[in-house]
């Protein structure tokens, strides 16, 4: 792989990075805002153009990454 192409990946793989924070950054503040799931899942899917599938995983994934703070 030449050296362009390295630094290519590593930008698309920051920019999905960034992206994975932002969309749990906007579950854990509706979260907080007492926002039930069905409206956390349809402003992901509004403002990320994520499916309903792709949204319901990242809401499961932060509940329970919630669930384990809390056992901890």
């Amino acid at each position: 792989m030449q050296e362009w192409e390295e630094r290519e990946l590593e930008k698309r793989d920051a920019r999905e990075e960034g992206r994975q924070e932002g969309i749990r950054a906007l579950i854990f503040d509706n979260l907080e805002e007492k926002k039930t799931r069905e409206q956390i899942i349809a402003k992901l899917m509004r403002r990320f153009s994520l499916s309903e599938e792709e949204a319901i995983g990242y809401y499961s994934e932060c509940m329970e990454m919630s669930a384990q703070e809390k056992a901890d």
